[in-house]
């Protein structure tokens, strides 16, 4: 793991993840790595764990009718914006415009 990431993983995660979550954590973007064919651990690698963790795997069908589609963005849309103005909640990592 590169230094970088390593100082990365000590002062964001830690905060959030702790024993067999980190290490679950960092397992999963060492599984992709290898996927991959990279040959260390990169901080890709390790956005990709962090959203699988937390997410689950990629649902690679598309069950959802495309207002169902819009009823489900509005509905995580609210989480996000409620997430971010909340004083005490955990960092907001990503949205996608993609459903």
């Amino acid at each position: 793991m590169s230094h970088q990431l390593t100082i990365m993983v000590y002062h964001f995660l830690i905060d959030i993840y702790l024993g067999a979550d980190l290490a679950n954590l960092v397992n999963e973007a060492a599984l992709h790595a290898a996927r991959v064919k990279h040959t260390n651990v990169k901080t890709e690698d390790l956005e990709y764990a962090i959203e699988r963790v937390i997410a689950g795997p990629e649902k690679k069908t598309n069950v959802l009718s495309p207002n169902e589609k819009k009823v489900v963005a509005y509905h995580e849309s609210g989480h996000a914006i409620v997430g971010w103005m909340l004083k005490h909640t955990d960092a907001l990592l990503k949205v996608l415009k993609d459903c």
